[in-house]
């Protein structure tokens, strides 16, 4: 009906993935304003993915700091085929701290090296260098809870509708489009790429 009407309809679908279009919210970092495309992301990613008694207010700052410099790194130094979430969990997946040893380097300590030899002044480099900070034991914890936190981006269905975007989510601003999102009325472990989604069509409008 919607259709024939002349709209666009959108469909994005935890609960049939394979029925459903697919998003990539790398696709909705734009260059111009990359920092606060970032930031806005995250502050989205972490919202939606905390526990409703979470209350660490030190842990999750450092969390933030980490999916930051790891989202904008993959933003701005990645090119287009790796712009995707399961770059980002490649790079958790590569971090390791010692609790006794702070000049151990990890595989993504030295990415990060290699990025500031390139651009010494670029927002992710910089917000890398602030995590950093945390000692071996607090770095550890955090990268814990970071993997406790984004494990669903592992997940067979949820890297397939993240590892592209056909949901075109800008023609809402320029077409008549209708938007679905169909979510598990017994599970909300998903809920958050819906969050996502939602985030970007108010920043679009």
């Amino acid at each position: 009906m919607l259709e024939k009407n002349g709209y666009d309809c959108l469909l994005f679908s935890t609960v049939n993935p394979m029925e459903s279009m697919h998003f990539n919210l790398f696709d909705h970092i734009h260059e111009d304003t990359l920092d606060q495309d970032v930031l806005d992301i995250v502050d989205c990613i972490i919202s939606a993915t905390q526990e409703a008694d979470e209350k660490r207010d030190f842990w999750t700052k450092a969390e933030k700091l980490w999916l930051t410099a790891a989202i904008g790194f993959v933003a701005g130094f990645c090119p287009k085929e790796d712009q995707t979430m399961q770059t980002v969990m490649d790079l958790l997946l590569q971090s390791e701290v010692s609790e006794t040893d702070e000049t151990m380097q990890s595989v993504t300590d030295i990415i990060f090296a290699d990025a500031e030899k390139e651009n010494p002044d670029h927002f992710a480099v910089q917000i890398y260098k602030l995590y950093r900070k945390a000692a071996g034991i607090s770095a550890k914890s955090v990268l814990f809870s970071l993997g406790n936190r984004l494990n669903p981006f592992l997940l067979p269905a949820v890297k397939s509708l993240t590892s592209d975007d056909n949901l075109d989510i800008e023609c809402i601003a320029t077409r008549k489009t209708a938007v679905f999102l169909t979510i598990s009325d017994s599970s909300s472990t998903f809920e958050f790429l819906s969050a996502l989604i939602l985030h970007v069509i108010v920043s679009q409008l």
